[in-house]
C-alpha cells in the first residue's frame, strides 16, 4: 500500500459553487491516512499557493498538513513556490497544460511532446509526473478542427483494439500504441539514463545537457495570471527539433557504456 496514492479530488480550485471544498478534502485527507494507518498518500490536482478564492474561512491552509502530493497543473507549476513544500516532505507533481509551459499531449503537437516531460521533471527536481488518463478514447476524431476542437486525443496514448472498427479497420485483440506512446517511453528511458550517469559521478554533466535543450518550462517565472508569460500562445523554450533530442540520447548512451564497462 505504501505505493498507492489516492486521487482525492480534480482541480478543486474551479469548484467555486461549492467553497467547502477544501475543508471536505482535508476531512477525506484525514479519512485515508487515518484508514491506511499513514500508508496511502493523497494527490490533489492543484497547488498550494495560488489563492484565487475569497469566501472566509475557506483557505487553502486547511489542506496544507493533509496533502502528500500536490499535482499543479504545468500552467501553474511555480518551482519556486512549491519548493518549500518539498523540503517539508510533500511530493511534487505536474500534469498536462501545453505550450509553451510543457510539450503538447495531444495529436496535434509537434517536437518532443511527452518526451520533454521528463526532462523537465529532472531539470526542476520534480518527483514525478501525472497523466489524468491513458485510454480515454471516445471514437473517430479524424475530422476535428485542431482550431476549433482542442485538445484531440488528449489523454490517449494508447487505443482500444476492440473498437478499431469505429475508425473502419478491423478490430485486433490488444492495445494500439501511438506516437504519444513512444514519447512517454523515450522520456522515461532518457530520465533512466540520467540516474545511471549521475550514480557515476555525471550529474553535471547530466544537468547541462537537460538545461541545454529544455531552457525554461513550467511557469518558471512565476506568471500569475499565468496568460501573462511572455511566450504565451507561443512555442515553449526548449528545442524543437527531434534530431537534436535523438542526438542527446545517443551522447547519454555512449557515456554510460563507457563508464559501465570499466
Amino acid at each position: 500500500m505504501s505505493k498507492g496514492f489516492v486521487y482525492v479530488w480534480d482541480e478543486p480550485m474551479h469548484q467555486l459553487y461549492y467553497p467547502a471544498v477544501y475543508k471536505l478534502i482535508a476531512e477525506i485527507a484525514d479519512a485515508i491516512h487515518d484508514g491506511s494507518d499513514n500508508q496511502i498518500r493523497v494527490m490533489l490536482t492543484d497547488d498550494p499557493y495560488i489563492w484565487d478564492r475569497h469566501e472566509t474561512g475557506h483557505h487553502k491552509s486547511v489542506m496544507y498538513d493533509k496533502i502528500d502530493i500536490w499535482s499543479p497543473s504545468s500552467i501553474t507549476y511555480i518551482p519556486d513556490k512549491i519548493l518549500p513544500y518539498q523540503k517539508k516532505g510533500k511530493r511534487a507533481w505536474f500534469y498536462q497544460g501545453g505550450p509553451p509551459f510543457t510539450g503538447q499531449s495531444d495529436i496535434t503537437g509537434s517536437g518532443p511532446g511527452l518526451r520533454m516531460w521528463f526532462w523537465t521533471a529532472w531539470k526542476y527536481k520534480l518527483d514525478g509526473l501525472f497523466y489524468w488518463a491513458a485510454d480515454f478514447w471516445s471514437g473517430n476524431a479524424i475530422d476535428n478542427n485542431p482550431y476549433t476542437h482542442g485538445g484531440t486525443e488528449d489523454g490517449v496514448v494508447f487505443y482500444p483494439g476492440h473498437q478499431l472498427h469505429f475508425i473502419g479497420l478491423p478490430d485486433i485483440d490488444g492495445p494500439v500504441p501511438s506516437i504519444r506512446m513512444a514519447q512517454w517511453r523515450r522520456g522515461y528511458d532518457d530520465y533512466r539514463y540520467f540516474v545511471m550517469l549521475k550514480e557515476k559521478g555525471k550529474k553535471s554533466e547530466v544537468d547541462a545537457m537537460v538545461n541545454g535543450l529544455v531552457r525554461h518550462a513550467l511557469n518558471d517565472g512565476g506568471y500569475f495570471p499565468y496568460w501573462r508569460i511572455p511566450l504565451w500562445r507561443r512555442p515553449g523554450d526548449w528545442n524543437h527539433d527531434p534530431r537534436a533530442w535523438h542526438k542527446a540520447r545517443v551522447a547519454l548512451a555512449e557515456e554510460i557504456e563507457k563508464l559501465y564497462s570499466r
